[in-house]
């Protein structure tokens, strides 16, 4: 009884002084991890939005100042991101005014569907991002949309302050209460330090 007793104790001061083992993660977030060749923070500048040249999908690139690299080398103070919005179905364009409405694919009603893409980020916000190079098979964004010589990357996660909740979503462990928080799980689960 002492031993099981002296176990859960020595369980409890190190789960307090954050020293706790790993929990299980999901297999997605691991995938994530493991796609990830490049993890940093930085700012969001700006995000303009573009058509695959077929107008099946919108695509996003995003301007992002770095701020402060976590994983991997990035020897630029700024990269563009890419990553997929939502799959068409169809385009209106408005003869008055120029303006284009998107019918949205809704996809298959049951399986893996990756019709809605990715939520854009907020510009102008503070945002940690998971990225890789970007794929051969993916769109680059117009050329005019491309700054200086940094290579285009393709975001595979992502996580960001959600306003008013002032809480942090994220494809990795989220949500989390503030960065802080955020920075201790990638810490502990995959030795990623800030």
């Amino acid at each position: 009884m002492a031993r099981v007793l002296l176990l859960l104790g020595c369980g409890m001061m190190r789960s307090l002084l954050g020293l706790a083992q790993p929990t299980q993660v999901p297999a997605a977030e691991r995938e994530l991890m493991q796609q990830a060749s490049f993890i940093f923070e930085g700012e969001l500048v700006r995000t303009v939005s573009y058509l695959t040249p077929d107008s099946s999908r919108l695509f996003y690139a995003s301007l992002v100042r770095l701020l402060h690299p976590l994983k991997g080398a990035l020897p630029f103070d700024s990269v563009q991101v890419v990553y997929p919005g939502i799959r068409i179905m169809a385009i209106r364009r408005n003869p008055q005014t120029g303006e284009m409405t998107f019918l949205k694919d809704i996809g298959p009603l049951h399986g893996p569907n990756d019709t809605w893409g990715s939520t854009p980020l907020p510009a102008g916000q503070r945002v940690v991002l998971f990225c890789r190079l970007l794929p051969a098979h993916l769109p680059a964004p117009p050329p005019h949309l491309t700054k200086g010589k940094a290579p285009g990357l393709e975001r595979v996660g992502a996580a960001w302050e959600q306003l008013p909740e002032r809480t942090i979503v994220s494809n990795v462990g989220g949500p989390f209460p503030d960065f802080p928080a955020f920075y201790r799980y990638l810490a502990q689960q995959y030795q990623v330090r800030n």
